[in-house]
């Protein structure tokens, strides 16, 4: 059983509510690590005018918790991002042992879909975001996971993230309802 908790954000883009709401979420769960899974700071799509976009606090708060942050470059991520923020974030994937012999791949969903750079089992779980939508399920007999946006979702759905403990991964809106949750235990195949 996994007694780690680990927190999951993807596409940001500098939001400095969504970067708030991480980090009381983070505060109030106890994370261990908080996975940041791309598109950190950039704003990387027009909006006419936007109060929120505050990508220098964002790196502020974020580099508190650079010693519990493992990050993966999103499309929108450069050496400029790398700049303001305190922990390494242009990696394009990340693999995180977890309980049962599994890995999490962490990527951030633009440059692997059928290719990946490490040879994966079964039992890996692929966890990215880039779509700014929250799913589970499995593609390519691989299991996918994808917390959605915290800062801007897309297509309908509401602001979320993603929590791993017990190895349950539940994807959770930020108003503390649970989207979809799977137990990491049992196959989706």
């Amino acid at each position: 059983m996994n007694a780690q908790t680990y927190i999951f954000a993807s596409d940001i883009h500098g939001s400095i509510s969504a970067t708030q709401k991480l980090a009381d979420i983070a505060e109030q769960t106890c994370a261990d690590k908080i996975i940041l899974l791309g598109d950190i700071l950039n704003q990387n799509f027009s909006i006419e005018h936007n109060d929120d976009y505050q990508p220098n606090l964002v790196a502020e708060i974020l580099n508190r918790y650079r010693n519990n942050i493992i990050a993966v470059k999103g499309n929108g991520d450069n050496q400029q991002t790398q700049s303001k923020l305190s922990f390494p974030c242009l990696n394009p994937f990340h693999l995180l042992p977890i309980a049962s012999n599994k890995r999490l791949f962490l990527t951030h969903g633009h440059l692997y879909k059928d290719l990946f750079p490490v040879q994966l089992s079964h039992k890996d779980i692929i966890v990215c975001g880039h779509t700014h939508f929250p799913s589970i399920e499995v593609t390519d007999q691989k299991l996918c996971i994808n917390p959605g946006s915290l800062a801007y979702p897309r297509n309908g759905f509401r602001a979320s993230y993603g929590i791993l403990k017990n190895n349950v991964f539940k994807i959770v809106n930020t108003d503390g309802s649970i989207f979809r949750q799977h137990d990491l235990n049992i196959s989706m195949n």
